[in-house]
């Protein structure tokens, strides 16, 4: 490409503009500029509550900070320019995506009067100019503040996590030059939740096509185990990798961590997977979370959990049927903190001891707690624990032994259980304590009462309150 000294005093001018908008003095020295064919770059910003604010120009902030105030449109011109060609530009939008076309020249991108936020932008130069200049821009997001500068059709702002841009910076810089640099940018350009994609070994059905953030890896309603799983990054600004392993049938927790699309678990051996943990290193660790969660054996989808915690079960012999996972910067990722690992032998030792005995199912529990009934305490306070080491002890008790047993069987097998007391009519009249178990199921309450099948010969598995010929149970509360 021939360089003219025109062409050659606009380039060194507008590198010392874009070293002015750098450091923060761009409205100043673009005042101070004479020059009509250097190319200028004038945007301006229709913001909730505000409406269309006044257009700014090269790198100046077009929109608000600190206010909490969406971006609804933007509208971008090249003003001074001799060079022929156009300024495109994009945005994502709040419940409509990316525009499936790009403005140019003085259109409205985005909304006006639909209280829809821009969640990212995307700018080009067409034409003549997009050979002497790129056009470089960054966007103020909710939770995150600025991103790092980026240029020409690049993302910037986020995807997937419903956060309102709220300013944006544009400039202009010669044709390859370097990009801006503030000291108030994130190390993000463009924040969405495909950063990982990952694949799953099923039962019968071998590897998996891989699916991106927070896409579904396996299989639910099916009772098919995982295997093994693959792990990998996509492109980060930052350097670090992905790390995991699995907790294997027969065999533990592995020992050594795999990555980077490596494989954990095993193959061809019919192991089922049954927990796993995943964690960030190097500076990944630093800006990212990866945030994970396990559809398990008996107990459906499990919570959120985070960076090298356990997600799945241990001690109870359930499999992993599916896995949900996504990257994302610190604190943007679903809410953690609930029960995502279940150790149930930790929990319920003397509970798992029998199941191990009886079998790992909910007919066979209820079936070893309708025990030989010998008379006890019946105070509610006393707790659920008190009343199961008695029965898990003796293998006999009152109706509270019986129901605190089945309660921690329950439980163990991953059941919404609840141990209840209450009154029932006695065969002598009036009214005595009692004690029963609830269990939710689709959304439906049934009662399990050991005791009533031990005393009254009738199934007292699975029934309802109410139902004929059962006792008539009332003055009820949960104690657990």
């Amino acid at each position: 490409m021939k360089v003219t000294l025109k062409t050659f005093t606009n380039r060194l001018t507008a590198l010392v503009l874009a070293v002015s908008v750098a450091s923060g003095i761009a409205g100043a020295f673009a005042s101070d500029v004479k020059a009509d064919d250097i190319p200028s770059v004038t945007y301006s910003a229709h913001v909730q509550d505000i409406g269309w604010m006044s257009p700014v120009t090269n790198g100046e902030i077009a929109g608000t900070e600190g206010r909490s105030l969406r971006v609804e449109a933007l509208k971008m011109n090249l003003t001074g320019s001799s060079y022929s060609g156009s300024i495109e530009y994009r945005t994502h939008i709040e419940n409509i995506g990316w525009e499936g076309s790009w403005h140019k020249d003085g259109e409205e991108s985005g909304t006006t009067g639909s209280a829809l936020r821009i969640e990212a932008l995307a700018v080009r130069l067409t034409g003549e100019i997009d050979e002497y200049y790129d056009v470089c821009y960054r966007t103020h997001v909710q939770n995150l503040g600025w991103t790092s500068w980026t240029r020409d059709g690049a993302k910037s702002g986020s995807e997937g996590y419903a956060l309102r841009v709220e300013a944006v910076q544009i400039v202009l810089v010669p044709e390859g030059s370097a990009l801006p640099s503030s000291e108030d940018s994130a190390v993000m350009t463009f924040v969405d939740d495909n950063t990982v994609s990952y694949s799953t070994h099923v039962q019968n059905i071998g590897w998996q096509a891989s699916v991106k953030g927070r896409g579904i890896s396996g299989t639910t309603g099916r009772s098919l185990r995982l295997e093994a799983i693959q792990i990998s990054l996509g492109d980060l600004p930052v350097t670090g990798s992905i790390e995991y392993r699995t907790h294997i049938q027969d065999i533990g927790w592995e020992t050594d961590w795999s990555s980077d699309g490596e494989m954990s678990g095993t193959e061809g051996r019919s192991l089922r997977l049954e927990a796993i943990q995943i964690r960030l290193t190097g500076e990944a660790a630093k800006y990212y979370d990866v945030c994970y969660r396990v559809h398990a054996q008996n107990l459906g989808w499990l919570d959120w959990t985070k960076n090298g915690e356990s997600a799945g079960t241990e001690g109870m012999s359930f499999r992993l049927e599916a896995i949900q996972i996504i990257v994302c910067p610190k604190d943007l990722g679903p809410q953690t903190g609930g029960r995502a690992f279940v150790n149930m032998r930790l929990l319920y030792p003397q509970a798992c001891a029998v199941l191990d005995r009886v079998g790992w199912n909910l007919p066979a529990a209820f079936n070893w707690c309708v025990m030989t009934y010998v008379r006890g305490e019946t105070s509610p306070a006393k707790g659920t624990r008190y009343f199961a080491n008695i029965g898990f002890t003796n293998h006999s008790g009152n109706c509270y032994v019986m129901a605190a047993c089945f309660y921690e069987m329950a439980m163990a097998l991953g059941y919404d259980a609840h141990q209840m007391t209450g009154v029932v009519p006695l065969r002598r009249g009036g009214m005595g304590p009692h004690s029963w178990v609830e269990i939710v199921m689709d959304g439906k309450i049934y009662v399990f009462d050991p005791d009533f099948q031990y005393e009254s010969g009738r199934s007292g598995y699975q029934i309802y309150y109410k139902k004929p010929g059962t006792w008539m149970y009332s003055n009820y509360r949960r104690m657990n």
